[in-house]
């Protein structure tokens, strides 16, 4: 995804749309800078609306009559006959994106009314939303809000099977949240185990692995153990296809002591499911001779996640969306919603138990 200088709406061109359209002896870029500067002051003096910048460029990639539109977070790919479809399609969109009001008490609104929409599993009026949110917030400086709208279409992405465009999204919101105070320690550590997830389905282990230890260490200092159990297990999963049999194992043990066990009827069979799951993968990973991919082991950590996602869901877990899917055969857990998590009952004990000394030990392992 194109974007060197961050600039919100960006233009990659086929090299015939500029040869088609250039008069004899005007160079080509200037045709371009100057149907821009025309957009921008048409709509703003006769319909009092903001038009950013514009950055374009000419992409031999693409077929010669062929653009390529980055307007915020919405990618359009589209043929032309003559340049002003392009500048059509962008007097449309500015004035599409301008009919949501974009204060802020508008943006946190719809912020909600999205997170709303993923949990009724209506994902493409949330995509849409967390597109619209993304450009205002942008435009009007709204980081929080910023954060959040890359957070939601980042998870949308990997639970639509693009973990090329997640990671893309998810590790920007990362970068973002962790220079920003003002962010919530456990939406930073949801985010991370996001960005972990999409760069595991990639193959990408070492980024992978570096997303697991910042959501372990922030889950832990931020007391949130259902972030940080899946940080371990994602941890443990890193290292045991590294084949390094210790760092696997420990990971796993420090899992192990999250599982609550106090006695709630309801809760009780699947707690003891993903403990025994948990005891049979630490005997694979300890007696570990064989090569990883005909090893039971790597289908026991679906085993560990899925079961646990079910126990969070069936636990009454409220305001947060749990997902469990396979991109490439490579599962993927993400985590999206309010970031105080409450449950009516607990599958998991505090953070706490593991010890800064542990959770230090973890993060530091390679």
């Amino acid at each position: 995804m194109w974007q060197p200088n961050d600039t919100l709406i960006q233009l990659e061109l086929g090299v015939g749309i500029i040869q088609a359209c250039t008069p004899p002896n005007q160079q080509q870029a200037q045709i371009i800078a100057e149907n821009i500067q025309y957009l921008q002051q048409y709509i703003w003096q006769n319909e009092g609306l903001y038009l950013p910048a514009i950055n374009y460029r000419y992409e031999s990639q693409l077929q010669s009559n062929e653009v390529l539109i980055y307007f915020g977070l919405e990618v359009i790919r589209f043929a032309v006959s003559n340049i002003d479809e392009i500048f059509n399609l962008l007097t449309q969109k500015i004035r599409e994106y301008h009919a949501v009001a974009s204060d802020i008490n508008s943006i946190q609104q719809l912020l909600s009314i999205s997170l709303s929409y993923i949990q009724q599993g209506n994902y493409q009026y949330a995509f849409t939303n967390y597109q619209k949110i993304y450009y205002h917030s942008v435009v009007q400086n709204y980081q929080s809000e910023t954060i959040q709208s890359l957070a939601g279409i980042g998870y949308l992405w990997l639970n639509s099977g693009n973990p090329y465009y997640a990671s893309f999204i998810l590790s920007q919101a990362f970068y973002l949240a962790s220079n920003n105070p003002v962010i919530n320690a456990n939406f930073k550590a949801q985010i991370a185990v996001n960005s972990a997830s999409a760069f595991r389905c990639l193959n990408e282990l070492s980024k992978s692995l570096q997303y697991y230890n910042a959501a372990a260490d922030l889950s832990y200092y931020s007391g949130n153990s259902v972030t940080l159990f899946f940080a371990l297990i994602g941890i443990g999963e890193i290292h045991y296809i590294y084949r390094k049999k210790e760092a696997a194992l420990f990971a796993i043990q420090q899992a192990t002591l999250l599982i609550n066990q106090k006695q709630y009827a309801e809760m009780q069979q699947m707690k003891l499911q993903i403990q025994q799951y948990l005891n049979l993968l630490k005997e694979q990973v300890a007696n570990q001779s064989t090569p990883v991919n005909n090893s039971p082991s790597q289908s026991m950590f679906d085993n560990i996640k899925q079961t646990a996602i079910n126990a969070l869901i069936q636990s009454g877990i409220m305001a947060i969306v749990f997902n469990f899917c396979k991109v490439k055969n490579i599962s993927a857990i993400s985590l999206f919603g309010n970031s105080e998590y409450k449950f009516f009952q607990p599958i998991f004990n505090e953070a706490a138990v593991i010890g800064e000394r542990n959770i230090q030990r973890i993060t530091k392992m390679r």
